[in-house]
């Protein structure tokens, strides 16, 4: 609650409670096996400019409105009225220092709805005292975090009619201020005058031009003189733009398009999230594309390491989102540096507050590398959030006394010393692993990799699938493909997968390999099996032919010198938990295939993770399943036969049956099923003390997911 206590839910920790239990990892500190670091550099720049006159005279005159309108609801009786009064002018005053269309834009639908209002009032005055619809303390907590979420039509429609005015007079003598304030951002915006936008379009023409006038004095000189030394290459960087309104976001698209034609996309809380799925895969797959605009919807489950730039356009003010904003780029599996742009006007009360900050960031950065961005979280400012100086600030910054004061509290936060400590306390784990341990871990990775699927085994058979379910491929270069059409059931099957996946209907270069992903020149995306398109691939071949895998086969192993045959098994075992999925069946936590190979003896052993990848079925010429499973080497095998594998009507068969003979189906001596149990027992043991202590780790690890 804003005034008074508060009462926990009783499920759902509070941040502070959570705060033993889960810890967020200080990402710098994570290095690979060969003592190089798990993720990439990572700096912020911050670029302060000045407002033009036009700018400025209007910044000054809607901040006074709002500074009387805010002293006007503190005296109001109705506490949830004054809040939500107050939370409407505050956002009116973000969004002032969001664009020129954003503050156009909300001054004419607030002046829209306050003629409304007035309307029902001369009919009705007494619904003016009592006041309209006001918003909770929740939902408003959750509103300054998420400001895009004032877009939806009734909380919009609440904030913007949100007035302290008690009497008629006093609502028409607001409606004319807000008519006139109007006016003066129409003014503005017709001229065309946005000093904020002129510095967006520098580093974006830097990007896309690989040229940019900069200062040799600005801090981010060096970055952009790169830039012009490897112009000419083909792979262009790509750049995110966070704004907080989607009044700013549809107006930085429209003059992106108008200068660079072809080159933007937008994601934002209003669309789906399929769409939102599809815009990334736009994003990251299309070469031209190189700037995403987005709200912090983007920072939702979405990742975009394609990119490796970012702008905060508007800075939240929580600054907790600049670390969420900046992991959606600054990943595990980015490869590049990340760099970031923090955009400040300097002549504004919350922006001088801002710039005091990022300065001192800056200077701590310097100190502690990129280790400062997993603590903006937790600062506090003499006891306060950062949002209650910048509140402050908006309504007393003409306070010399007050900046004054408002900087001191600031540098006092950012002391280096309590940084220190506060990434400290921040750190996961403070012992560092000896090297026998290293050694020890590094062995295990590469068993793992040695074990694993091998990816060439994986094309081929991702290849020949794919054709045969009537998509179109072809070979670019060496690993590398070209999807030119992903037939319509391969999309809907992704789009029938738990929480919906995405797939495009083309994909321009494509590859199972890892080490092709990395290498410098064109975007290829990798495929694998986690892969939403690999996915609905295996799903349907499994669906129209998995009842071959019941009818078995004989294989030939050209490496065993001997003649004597085996029978290999493939088991699937599962571990599940006490959780139910959508469909009511228990939750599967871990899923392994096991192969387990019986011989003549009666002798179960495992045959390794993929047995049948060193094998072949017959070639023509040689004898046929059926003369094979006759001969006397086979006779303990047909001995143990018990009915035909095939469970189908009579007179059907397969595609397999018709090409070899059928193979019986198994049934074993109690003896070699006693056996396998044993095996596979051994197995979901093992893989249950794993989960245990996967699941240990997992629970003291922080609840920020890029930092995982």
């Amino acid at each position: 609650m804003r005034n008074g206590s508060s009462i926990a839910s009783p499920c759902r920790l509070q941040p502070e409670e959570l705060d033993d239990v889960m810890r967020r990892v200080v990402k710098e500190d994570f290095v690979k096996f060969d003592g190089t670091p798990l993720f990439p550099e990572r700096a912020a720049f911050t670029r302060t400019y000045a407002l033009s006159p036009p700018e400025a005279q209007l910044y000054e005159r809607v901040t006074e409105h709002v500074r009387g309108e805010l002293n006007r609801a503190e005296t109001l009786e109705d506490e949830t009225r004054a809040s939500t009064v107050g939370f409407a002018l505050i956002m009116l005053h973000r969004r002032l220092a969001s664009s020129p269309e954003a503050i156009y834009r909300s001054l004419q639908r607030r002046r829209r709805r306050l003629e409304q209002r007035l309307k029902e009032a001369k009919q009705h005055p007494a619904r003016l005292a009592s006041g309209a619809a006001a918003l909770d303390d929740e939902v408003l907590d959750s509103l300054e975090d998420d400001p895009e979420g004032e877009t939806q039509d009734n909380v919009r429609e609440i904030l913007d009619q949100a007035t302290a005015a008690q009497s008629i007079a006093e609502l028409e003598a607001e409606i004319a201020t807000s008519r006139r304030l109007e006016g003066e951002a129409s003014e503005l915006r017709a001229r065309g005058e946005d000093t904020k936008w002129c510095e967006l379009a520098t580093v974006i023409e830097a990007l896309v031009s690989g040229q940019a006038a900069i200062a040799a004095n600005r801090s981010d000189a060096a970055f952009f003189g790169e830039l012009e030394r490897r112009d000419g290459e083909s792979l262009r960087p790509k750049l995110i733009v966070f704004t907080e309104f989607r009044d700013t976001l549809e107006y930085l698209v429209s003059k992106i398009e108008e200068r660079w034609p072809g080159r933007v996309i937008a994601i934002h809380g209003g669309i789906t999230r399929e769409k939102r799925l599809q815009a990334q895969q736009r994003f990251a797959s299309e070469p031209r594309l190189q700037v995403l605009v987005a709200t912090d919807a983007a920072g939702e489950g979405i990742n975009l390491q394609c990119a490796h730039l970012m702008v905060n356009y508007d800075l939240p003010w929580n600054p907790n989102r600049i670390d969420q904003r900046f992991g959606r780029i600054h990943r595990i599996v980015q490869t590049r540096p990340c760099f970031l742009w923090n955009l400040v006007a300097e002549q504004t009360c919350e922006g001088r507050v801002y710039a005091t900050l990022l300065v001192k960031i800056a200077e701590i950065q310097r100190a502690l590398g990129g280790k400062v961005f997993d603590v903006l979280g937790k600062l506090q400012f003499d006891g306060k959030p950062l949002r209650e100086l910048l509140l402050e600030a908006v309504r007393r910054g003409h306070d010399a006394a007050v900046e004054e004061r408002l900087e001191r509290t600031v540098t006092a936060a950012l002391d280096l010393g309590r940084i220190r400590d506060l990434v400290e306390d921040r750190a996961l784990v403070r012992q560092v692993i000896d090297a026998h341990e290293v050694q020890r871990l590094s062995a295990g990775v590469q068993r793992a990799r040695a074990t694993r699927l091998n990816p060439f085994a994986t094309e081929a058979w991702f290849v020949h699938a794919f054709e045969q379910l009537g998509g179109k491929i072809h070979r670019r270069d060496v690993g590398v493909y070209e999807l030119e059409l992903v037939p319509a059931q391969l999309r809907q099957r992704a789009r029938s997968f738990p929480g919906g996946a995405f797939v495009q209907r083309s994909y321009p270069r494509v590859t199972f390999r890892q080490e092709i992903v990395g290498r410098p020149g064109r975007r290829v995306e990798l495929l694998h099996l986690g892969h939403p398109l690999v996915r609905a691939v295996a799903d349907l071949v499994l669906e129209q032919h998995g009842s071959l895998l019941r009818v078995g086969s004989v294989l030939v192993d050209d490496r065993d010198e001997t003649s004597q045959p085996r029978v290999v098994f493939g088991f699937r075992h599962s571990v599940v938990d006490g959780m139910k999925t959508q469909a009511g069946e228990r939750r599967t936590i871990s899923q392994r295939f096991l192969f387990v190979e019986i011989d003549s003896e009666g002798h179960a052993r495992t045959a390794g993770r993929a047995p049948h990848l060193n094998a072949r079925p017959l070639a023509e010429g040689e004898p046929g399943a059926a003369e094979i499973l006759a001969s006397p080497e086979c006779s303990w095998i047909l001995g143990a036969a018990a009915r035909p594998t095939s469970s189908r009507a009579p007179g059907e068969s397969t595609a397999l049956e018709k090409t070899r003979s059928p193979m019986p189906r198994m049934r074993l001596p109690s003896n070699i099923w006693r056996r396998l149990l044993r095996i596979a027992v051994r197995k979901l043991r093992r893989c249950a003390a794993l989960w245990r202590r996967g699941f240990a780790a997992t629970s003291r690890i922080g609840n920020n997911g890029h930092a995982s």
